[in-house]
């Protein structure tokens, strides 16, 4: 048998034991079969305060803030969405005109708009 303690409720018997970190290990079905699901503590980045997230989200392209860190979670999404990180925006000519649009429109602070290698602009 395993380390830790073992209760048995009439034929299924149960686990659950610590790790060292304090995670607990808690028994589940998936597909009939017994399995034992670890529930790890957060992650690091959940643990900063969104000033901090914002801050480190500031050295991150608009096309990676747009594509990458707005699909992580619900935290990520709003913070990535901050009209702080969207000052200034620097748009290259494979980011879609209806992206850009988008981006302007959730934009209220915008100071800068750098707009390279664009054919699609006639005036600026």
């Amino acid at each position: 048998m395993d380390e830790g303690n073992v209760a048995s409720s009439g034929s299924t018997s149960r686990k659950r034991s610590r790790s060292s970190e304090g995670s607990e290990w808690k028994e589940g079905k998936e597909g009939g079969i017994p399995c034992k699901r670890f529930f790890r503590p957060l992650d690091p980045f959940s643990a900063l305060p969104n000033e901090v997230m914002v801050h480190i989200f500031s050295y991150l392209t608009h096309e990676e803030l747009y594509k990458i860190a707005r699909c992580v979670c619900k935290r990520w999404y709003l913070l990535v969405s901050s009209p702080v990180l969207w000052k200034r925006i620097t748009v290259k000519q494979n980011v879609p005109s209806s992206v850009l649009l988008k981006w302007l429109e959730n934009s209220p602070l915008l100071k800068e708009l750098n707009l390279t290698g664009r054919g699609d602009i006639d005036f600026v």
